[in-house]
């Protein structure tokens, strides 16, 4: 049986709905505490999320088909490609519930880390934390001989309350829900550009953010064309579609059509068009990018999550520095 849940360390110097008065010199955790469940949510998706004392969050994809892996025996041909397509698909719900947990965190405990994003190397995967399990995300939980797991976050401070983390669940079901073929994918690559202003790499997230932006773009673009060709009566044929898609109609051309016919806000038209701008010299010129650009390319990529999707993220990244 190939396990259907896997987790990750909890990134962020913070604990996971209750304080276990860990407290420095005290660097570890015994086993069976490490894995002791403090809070577990079920989806109306049918994805399941719990939380650990020692600052685990497991996902149990059991009921999201393309996250599972098949029980073949002997294993199909395809295995590889199997593996890794789900394995994806468990990094993307994962990093998209990192924006959602995130946003809740903005909106409800008024602060924020920046964010975090995994890939598949982070992951541990089990069928029950007690019982065993591994991954390479176990790189993450050195042992020590006779004690237990050495806490990646000894000295964390301060509680993710349990209604914060429900309200990140909430907001994921509605990501997972959504009626947009690209709903996830696109809220997870809107974490990445988040993600990428916490380590400074602003031309990453400048680029991670339009490439979001001009997907969302190109559905109301579609919406625009589709609804233009009925009310004139014109059939909406295979080769028009090809036409609206091609690369007679670049960014530019479609965002300045729509602010004309009143689809888009003036302001947000604008927006739109000093994130192009910056991503082209950055892609075509090299030029580096601020980490000014970085936050408007972020903030520009969760409005048109909200303004095509209905999604509403807050947002709110970090760009600190120690010196």
């Amino acid at each position: 049986m190939r396990s259907a849940k896997s987790g990750l360390v909890y990134p962020e110097a913070r604990w996971l709905v209750s304080d276990p008065g860990i407290r420095l010199p005290t660097a570890t955790m015994e086993f069976r505490d490490f894995f002791s469940p403090v809070g577990r949510w079920s989806l109306e998706s049918g994805l399941s999320i719990e939380a650990t004392a020692g600052g685990f969050l497991g996902f149990d994809f059991t009921h999201l088909p393309s996250a599972v892996l098949p029980n073949d025996d002997p294993p199909a041909d395809n295995m590889l490609e199997l593996a890794i397509q789900a394995m994806r698909e468990r990094v993307q719900v994962i990093n998209a519930f990192a924006l959602c947990l995130h946003s809740a965190t903005v909106e409800f405990d008024k602060f924020s880390y920046g964010g975090f994003r995994i890939t598949h190397e982070d992951l541990v995967h089990y069928d029950d934390l007690r019982q065993g399990h591994g991954g390479p995300g176990m790189k993450h939980l050195p042992l020590i001989p006779l004690q237990g797991y050495l806490l990646p976050h000894p000295s964390r401070h301060g509680v993710v309350p349990a209604s914060t983390i429900e309200h990140a669940c909430k907001l994921l079901d509605s990501v997972l829900g959504c009626s947009h073929p690209k709903s996830l994918a696109l809220v997870a690559l809107t974490n990445h550009a988040l993600s990428a202003c916490k380590g400074h790499d602003f031309e990453l997230a400048v680029a991670s953010a339009w490439t979001a932006c001009e997907s969302l773009l190109q559905t109301l673009w579609d919406t625009y064309t589709h609804a233009q060709a009925t009310s004139h009566g014109l059939s909406v044929s295979k080769n028009r579609r090809a036409y609206w898609s091609g690369r007679d109609f670049t960014a530019s051309i479609i965002v300045e059509v729509m602010t004309l016919a009143g689809t888009i806000a003036p302001k947000l038209s604008i927006a739109i068009g000093e994130v192009r701008s910056r991503r082209n010299k950055w892609i075509h010129g090299v030029a580096a990018a601020s980490y000014q650009d970085a936050i408007a390319a972020v903030t520009l990529a969760r409005d048109l999550l909200h303004e095509v999707m209905d999604l509403d993220f807050k947002v709110a990244p970090s760009v600190g520095v120690s010196f």
